[in-house]
């Protein structure tokens, strides 16, 4: 089969690179995203640990406990932007996976369209082909009459 030319090629390669170029942006996001998860869990962890031990205190001076309780505070206010930037990031993977999901469907008109296209040149390559063996049965009938 010939080469059947596609007018929108180069778009449609265009368009291809696009979703190639979204889905790795979208695989960074998720990549920072698993992190930062992993980051709040051990945040938090710390933090369930520490006041685990803080119960298991029997005799503390106060200075023992403000130095506790400072770093009890510096516990919550990690965990607290950790969560906001899992937060941050979830909305970031969203909207990427979006813009992908846009340019999937794109790409995939254009492939269809480029389908339709190569089923209607071999539809017109069928009758062509078609039509010349019509021609040689009907010259093959003139000849043996």
């Amino acid at each position: 089969m010939k080469n059947i030319n596609f007018r929108l090629q180069k778009v449609l390669d265009v368009r291809e690179g696009v979703e190639k170029e979204r889905q790795k942006n979208l695989a960074i996001s998720k990549r920072k995203l698993e992190d930062e998860q992993n980051k709040l869990t051990a945040t938090e962890n710390k933090k369930n640990d520490f006041i685990q031990n803080i119960n298991n205190l029997k005799k503390a001076t106060v200075s023992k406990i403000y130095g506790h309780y400072d770093f009890f505070l510096t516990l919550v206010n990690k965990t607290s932007k950790n969560r906001n930037k899992v937060e941050s990031l979830e909305n970031e993977v969203e909207q990427k996976r979006q813009t992908l999901l846009v340019a999937s469907k794109d790409k995939k008109i254009l492939e269809k369209l480029k389908d339709k296209k190569i089923k209607e040149y071999i539809k017109s390559e069928d009758k062509k082909a078609q039509s010349i063996i019509d021609e040689i049965a009907l010259r093959s009938k003139k000849v043996i009459k």
